[in-house]
């Protein structure tokens, strides 16, 4: 499967800029994709993550800004990997003016099915500035081989 990436100019993208930001002292327009009930755990977001696979391993990179490691979460079940974390908003300058709100706090949650040929039980994790990376090797006693034939 072949991925075509096209860019946009700002202008493009949103005319309104300045106007959509709403500079005018009023407030700022949140997430939509945000539910603003007082409860973090209600903002539950699956990641953006990036999935590679090289014949030895598969590579699982997540996206989860302000995600700490005492609160990413990194377990498997059933051959189903579940990646989560919580994070936690900053406590805001009483003096600045929130203009837009997209980050906020809330619960990431990212599932994945692990194929047959991969190692469960030497599954590695990282955290480092918001992205977290998973390395999961591969069984290499079931990677396709050539097989001699004698004459």
């Amino acid at each position: 499967m072949t991925y075509q990436l096209r860019t946009l100019s700002t202008r493009q993208m949103n005319p309104n800029f300045a106007q959509w930001l709403n500079f005018g002292g009023h407030p700022a327009r949140t997430n939509p994709g945000q539910k603003s009930d007082g409860n973090p755990s209600s903002n539950k977001r699956a990641p953006s993550y990036d999935l590679r696979q090289t014949p030895t391993q598969i590579e699982i990179k997540l996206a989860m800004p302000g995600v700490s490691p005492e609160t990413l979460d990194v377990s498997i079940e059933r051959r189903r990997l579940t990646i989560s974390g919580q994070s936690k908003q900053d406590v805001p300058d009483p003096a600045s003016q929130l203009l837009h709100e997209g980050l906020g706090e809330g619960h990431f949650e990212q599932v994945f099915d692990l194929t047959e040929d991969a190692d469960p039980e030497a599954i590695r994790a990282s955290i480092k500035f918001g992205l977290v990376t998973i390395l999961i090797p591969r069984k290499t006693d079931q990677l396709p081989r050539r097989i001699t034939v004698e004459h």
